[in-house]
């Protein structure tokens, strides 16, 4: 089964949003992975390298999977 994250509104963006401020849009996903909407659908998710190595050793509590 695959387990899905509980995103909240502020962990959502834009397209536009990610090209006009990317310096901000590393920032915010140093602390929460971020997940642009594109033509009304989730793309990509912007994530710290951090967090990266955590998924890949199977630590996901931080991320609220459903």
């Amino acid at each position: 089964m695959i387990k899905h994250p509980k995103i909240t509104a502020n962990q959502i963006i834009s397209n536009k949003e990610v090209y006009q401020m990317f310096s901000t849009v590393k920032e915010k996903a140093k602390r929460n992975p971020l997940f642009i909407m594109e033509k009304d659908n989730f793309g990509t998710v912007i994530l710290s390298y951090e967090d990266f190595i955590q998924i890949l050793n199977g630590n996901t509590e931080k991320f609220n999977l459903e």
